[in-house]
């Protein structure tokens, strides 16, 4: 929704096909951080990646005993590299600091340091795999959904060893598997932010996939976001005064799940967002773009210098991803 298709077609293959490290690279980081080796742990190791994104290599392997597991193993110097971009980014922001006055309400350097943090956490599998427990454990009693096991005596901050789960990318099924599918994968998405208040922020095809018996397997824990019993009313709140387009309600409410950052003149946002709903909420229901309505209200919560909290930002995130999901698969 933000990019052209073409460059978003592209950009897609980093989600589990780009270019692979190679497979003796692979097997000698493995024997470097497993006391014994690969020997002394597996049966099998298949010297075809699974999967090659941007962050990480994922080979299908048995673990002694019989297991069948996948090994998600992160990048050569990747944290450098990382660091490098990130030193470049710092640089730019202080840059647009000192020299564009309406930046004091961005606060790019405070935004770098936020995307800095959520990178190096998302770069430490230890991290991932607790989140994955977490959510794992929430879904305890649903069978429609399946979350891998981790295994930690195998798995660290570079190296994560879970339980293989057979199945496609979301956007591969077809058929009559499509709309039960999709039902569930909202269902789920739902129950993370409004049940849980703990949700997957990076739901991207690559992330979620489709089992034989149609169960859906969530994968990739690295960015979650938490939204809390108040921030949870707020958004339902929200969500039935853009229903109803109530747009004194709507102003309201944006008011102060935000962070006003000085005077706020209310009259002048009402009748901004009343705009907005006349411009996107006129159409019937499987024609309201809920991605761009959400995109512009953020950017005049911005522009009327109220600042947006993060876990916020990110449901929005996830909640675009899903809808593009389930647009392309469908769209009526």
């Amino acid at each position: 929704d933000i990019i052209p298709s073409d460059f978003a077609r592209e950009l897609s293959r980093l989600q589990d096909d780009d270019e692979a490290m190679p497979f003796e690279d692979f097997r000698a980081r493995l024997e470097d951080l497993w006391p014994g080796g690969i020997e002394a742990n597996l049966e099998w190791l298949d010297p075809e990646p699974l999967g090659v994104a941007s962050i990480a290599q994922v080979h299908r392997a048995r673990l002694i005993g019989g297991r069948e597991v996948v090994i998600k193993l992160q990048r050569p110097n990747l944290v450098e590299i990382i660091r490098a971009d990130l030193d470049l980014l710092y640089l730019i922001a202080r840059l647009l600091d000192a020299t564009v006055e309406e930046m004091v309400l961005y606060r790019p350097v405070e935004v770098v340091r936020t995307f800095e943090n959520a990178l190096l956490d998302e770069l430490d599998f230890t991290i991932e795999a607790r989140n994955a427990k977490i959510i794992g454990a929430n879904f305890a009693d649903d069978e429609r959904i399946f979350v891998p096991a981790i295994h930690d005596a195998l798995s660290c901050r570079e190296l994560m060893v879970m339980d293989f789960a057979l199945g496609v990318k979301i956007t591969e099924i077809e058929g009559e598997r499509v709309e039960p599918v999709l039902r569930t994968v909202l269902d789920i998405a739902f129950r993370m932010a409004f049940q849980h208040g703990v949700f997957h922020a990076d739901p991207h095809p690559g992330n979620v996939l489709v089992m034989p018996d149609d169960r859906v397997c969530v994968i990739d824990f690295g960015l979650v976001g938490h939204i809390t019993g108040n921030m949870q009313q707020t958004l339902i709140q929200l969500a039935m005064a853009v229903a109803t387009r109530d747009a004194d309600a709507t102003t309201r409410l944006i008011y102060r799940l935000g962070r006003p950052m000085g005077r706020v003149p209310l009259g002048e946002l009402r009748a901004t967002i009343e705009e907005l709903m006349n411009k996107y909420l006129v159409r019937s229901l499987d024609q309201v773009d809920a991605t761009s309505l959400i995109n512009e209200l953020t950017d005049v919560a911005i522009r009327y210098r109220i600042r947006v909290p993060p876990d916020y930002a990110l449901l929005g995130k996830a909640g675009a991803t899903l809808e593009g999901i389930i647009r392309q698969l469908a769209p009526e």
